[in-house]
């Protein structure tokens, strides 16, 4: 494996399953032979941590964390600690250098290796048995098995979700999550993991454009939670006393659009609104949802003697990455006092982008929001929130007595955050978000939105040169639809469907697909914070290559 520019020996001085230690000189690149200049200047320690003693020399070293890079000047003395998952650039600037590196796990040879099929036949279903007890070396390994069976979401060919690509900075913090194992329930138990939620609720609704008082959120697990947040949290809102007697026999309508996220009918269920009143509104050629048919659907629903409850906006729909127009829709639900709700688990990131905040134009006008860190900004899974401006509502939908042995602050400053969620044991998720955030800035996270977009722009121009591939949709986001048509002219609506299984059976590229009138097509995400032009390119001339 090549070490990096100028990199002309290296030895193993010692290596174990669990680490390894080598030994490397260098050179600086006036020196190298001509021979030496084919090594790549780039390393990857897959799931490694990388220390490095500069025993001699000065060096440059460029750590890519995907989502920004950062450069540092090391001399003789100096200690350089890469986080696990990350990629490093290292250059010998003196003539000559020696560095000392001890990889923790040992480096494997397949660390870029793709796992996407999951048709393991029972190869470690004997290892998965819980009987006798197992000895630590042996958990280990097993462990270390089983990641290498696992599907490779790290991959920037992994794109069957709305996330993809592992961040160092994500690891550092789920290994200080798990190191200071507590509950978000009361701020006595976690007074760091309460602030560092507070502070990311509250900044997060400053992006928003919410006035600083009132405005309220707490973290939820999955944009799914925090759509089912809304509807608990406007129900409370229409009817107070739905909290200790229930809604009797009135009739509630939740409106959502034909292409909204399928959890808003999931939480009809559970909430006892029923799914038969979820009311779907019809949608453009482009997945938004027609104003012009939420109206007329709302006085239909007044007329029947049903009662109005909730319109739910799209900030970037899962299939086609659509964006309803929030400002038309606002201005209803203020007409009929509904409460409005903005799912932007999946398009929410786009507050942080000066270029593409258009799409979210009026979100200050909502009355509560969904965002998930855990999708595009690769935070932890998961980091949800379900975000609100009226200050008080959580409070009042989700205290109840009877756990009072628990929560002894009412001070705001030390709120016990428990009260205002349905669960009481809640693991500290925002310190995900908050160490991501805190190692871009707010301008890096857009930024990284804005490098995407260009991406997307960038494939498009490829694919629309392909006479074999069709878009399906413009895209308004980071969703790229795309059908494969069949070879030779012939006639198959299936046949995207047939080719992203054909990718996932031989552990290239593992994408979703869904389908319309005409047929299936390709669903790719553009979300790794290591995604290139090139492995877009190369999924889809693969795609086009299936037979």
């Amino acid at each position: 494996m090549s070490e990096g520019t100028g990199c002309y020996r290296r030895e193993i001085l010692f290596s174990t399953d669990f680490f390894e230690v080598v030994a490397i000189e260098w050179a600086s690149e006036s020196a190298i032979q001509p021979a030496s200049q084919a090594m790549s200047p780039r390393h990857n320690h897959g799931w490694s941590q990388c220390l490095v003693l500069v025993q001699e020399g000065t060096f440059e070293d460029q750590l890519d964390l995907g989502m920004k890079k950062e450069i540092r000047i090391l001399v003789k003395g100096e200690v350089l600690s890469t986080p696990i998952g990350a990629r490093h650039e290292m250059k010998c600037k003196s003539q000559t250098g020696k560095t000392l590196h001890v990889y923790t796990p040992k480096i494997k040879e397949l660390t870029e290796f793709n796992q996407f099929n999951s048709a393991l036949e029972g190869r470690f279903k004997s290892d998965l048995a819980l009987v006798g007890a197992t000895d630590i070396d042996t958990l280990r390994n097993l462990l270390s098995h089983f990641k290498d069976l696992s599907v490779s979401t790290h991959s920037p060919y992994f794109m069957n979700q709305l996330f993809s690509g592992v961040l160092p900075q994500m690891l550092i913090a789920e290994e200080f999550i798990a190191q200071t194992k507590t509950t978000l329930a009361t701020y006595e138990a976690s007074p760091v993991l309460s602030a560092m939620e507070s502070e990311v609720v509250s900044t997060l609704c400053e992006k928003i454009g919410w006035p600083t008082d009132p405005r309220c959120g707490i973290s939820v697990p999955g944009g799914s939670a925090a759509n089912f947040m809304a509807i608990h949290c406007a129900r409370q809102k229409l009817l107070p006393q739905s909290k200790t007697k229930g809604a009797g026999e009135k009739v509630l309508k939740v409106f959502v659009s034909a292409e909204a996220h399928y959890s808003f009918k999931k939480a009809c269920a559970v909430l006892g609104i029923g799914t038969d009143n979820m009311v779907g509104v019809a949608v453009d050629s482009r997945g938004r949802m027609d104003p012009q048919d939420l109206e007329a659907q709302i006085l239909q629903c007044r007329e029947q003697g049903a009662l109005p409850l909730l319109v739910a906006a799209t900030a970037g729909s899962t299939v086609l990455g659509a964006f309803d127009d929030i400002q038309s829709l606002s201005a209803i639900c203020r007409k009929y006092e509904l409460w409005l709700h903005v799912d932007g688990a999946w398009g929410g990131p786009v507050i942080f982008s000066q270029k593409h905040r258009h799409l979210v134009k009026g979100i200050e006008l909502a009355d509560s929001f969904t965002f998930d860190a855990h999708k595009l900004i690769g935070a932890s899974l998961t980091s949800s929130y379900f975000l609100t401006q009226h200050t008080d509502i959580l409070l009042e939908s989700n205290d109840v007595s009877g756990g009072d042995y628990l929560f002894h602050s009412s001070n705001e400053a030390t709120l016990d955050r428990g009260r205002l969620s349905w669960q009481c044991g809640r693991k500290g998720e925002a310190a995900s978000f908050w160490t991501i955030w805190k190692s871009l800035g707010t301008e890096g996270i857009g930024q990284f939105v804005d490098r995407l977009v260009d991406l997307r722009d960038e494939c498009m121009q490829w694919i629309q040169s392909q006479d074999r591939l069709q878009i399906v949709s413009q895209p308004e986001y980071l969703n790229l639809c795309v059908r494969v048509l069949p070879p030779n002219k012939k006639h198959d609506p299936n046949w995207s469907q047939h080719v992203r299984e054909a990718l996932k059976q031989k552990n290239l590229a593992f994408v979703n697909y869904s389908a319309n009138s005409d047929g299936t097509f390709l669903r790719l995400i553009l979300a790794n914070p290591y995604l290139t032009f090139d492995h877009v390119k190369q999924i889809l001339q693969w795609a086009i290559e299936v037979d």
